[in-house]
């Protein structure tokens, strides 16, 4: 769903069926695969738009402690 905020975000004139398509050709999944999470997008948006955003603070976490460990384990010359 992050996908296709995105992908709409990114294409605001585009109809409907070209931007769901956009997001399988990019996922490499089937359409068919994208109209299903949009429709329980749509009647759950509160609890799904929750998910997003929560996915989107663990991505930042995980990339933070990413880079804090490589930092920990580069080579510094004494």
């Amino acid at each position: 769903m992050r996908a296709v905020r995105s992908a709409r975000t990114a294409e605001p004139d585009l109809e409907e069926e070209p931007l769901l398509t956009l997001v399988a050709d990019n996922a490499g999944i089937p359409l068919r695969m994208i109209h299903t999470p949009v429709r329980c997008w749509a009647a759950y948006p509160t609890e799904i738009d929750a998910e997003i955003n929560m996915a989107a603070v663990v991505e930042q976490t995980v990339e933070q402690a990413c880079g804090r460990e490589r930092d920990l384990l580069r080579r510094r010359d004494p």
